[in-house]
């Protein structure tokens, strides 16, 4: 899954490539913040927040992610009338 990071946090989009429904782990996540990370060998236990548009962080780390993977998200929103969330993982 791609990511980037935001200091110690990691970020991770749900996209779907655009589509105009939300990824099923973005409703697991909903459901049951605590989730396991694991990046290369790094293994942690992590807590989940989706940010959405009101959020005051949203828009600034939305800019980070896109631009971390080359306006790849611009072009995702633009194919939907959903606002795509972010999510921040937060290690425990």
């Amino acid at each position: 899954m791609a990511y980037a990071r935001d200091g110690e946090d990691y970020l991770v989009v749900g996209s779907l490539g655009g589509a105009d429904r939300a990824p099923g782990w973005l409703h697991n996540l909903r459901a049951e913040p605590h989730v396991g990370v694991q990046v290369a060998r790094d293994r942690f236990p992590a807590i989940a927040t989706v940010l959405e548009r009101d959020d005051d962080d949203y828009h600034r780390l939305w800019r980070l992610m896109n631009e971390h993977h080359r306006g790849r998200y611009d072009r995702y929103q633009a194919k939907t009338d959903r606002l795509i969330p972010l999510v921040r993982l937060t290690r425990l």
